[in-house]
């Protein structure tokens, strides 16, 4: 598989399935029963339904849409976080930033798919961990955005019952951290948005294709930034 990122509109259908699979698998108690398997234990125990459960996704732009899209499909109540608060697509609510708090205490789920600025750096501190109800965390934004020893303290406060970590400060991330061992975290080496050679040979077929057009329709034979620019990262802050 190449390492290669994915462009955003691709990119929010594989985190939404990302997303999805490790929601259903702690919901429906894979862990659990791998562990009961090894041991030849007989334990049942049912699944909690992921409808009627609420994901709170930071982020309202290409990535979290898609997220919010496949979420919803499944009878998620999605509730989005941006800076501005506007309504937007497949969300059943929008708080602001500022309204953070609020919404961190409806979710069963809280997601971050923002990108890295000064604004976000170190966002999911411990304020913002202690307005969760124990919920559980997926990280597939930045690992900048999260205070790693927050959400360890979080961890063990209960107000963070699972982390599911796609993305970390520092990458690889080293041996000596914590979040290797601990029982409650999941940790994947930044894969939910790659991309396979195939995939990557179609987006840039695709992309001439955009550029030769631009040329074509452009009285001055020059390309326009808007017929390329994939927005950076795809989110709305």
């Amino acid at each position: 598989m190449s390492l290669l990122p994915a462009p955003p509109e691709r990119s929010g259908a594989k985190i939404g399935e990302y997303c999805l699979g490790y929601m259903l698998s702690e919901l429906q108690h894979h862990v659990k029963f791998a562990r009961d398997q090894a041991a030849r234990a007989w334990n049942p125990v049912a699944a909690v339904p992921l409808s009627g459960q609420t994901a709170v996704i930071f982020g309202t732009g290409t990535v979290g849409k898609g997220i919010a899209l496949r979420l919803a499909a499944f009878g998620v109540r999605v509730v989005g976080v941006s800076l501005s608060g506007r309504p937007s697509p497949h969300y059943d609510e929008v708080y602001s930033l500022a309204e953070a708090s609020s919404a961190l205490q409806e979710g069963d789920w809280v997601i971050n798919t923002l990108p890295l600025t000064p604004a976000t750096s170190k966002l999911f501190d411990r304020e913002r961990f202690a307005h969760m109800r124990h919920a559980g965390f997926i990280n597939v934004g930045r690992g900048g955005s999260v205070d790693s020893e927050a959400l360890l303290d979080a961890l063990e406060l209960g107000s963070v019952r699972t982390a599911v970590l796609d993305v970390f400060e520092t990458e690889p991330l080293p041996p000596e951290s914590p979040l290797w061992s601990h029982p409650a975290v999941r940790i994947t080496p930044h894969i939910s948005a790659v991309t396979s050679p195939e995939e990557a040979a179609e987006e840039l077929l695709a992309t001439l294709d955009r550029i030769e057009g631009a040329r074509f329709r452009s009285p001055t034979g020059s390309i326009r930034s808007g017929d390329t620019d994939y927005g950076c990262e795809g989110e709305e802050l």
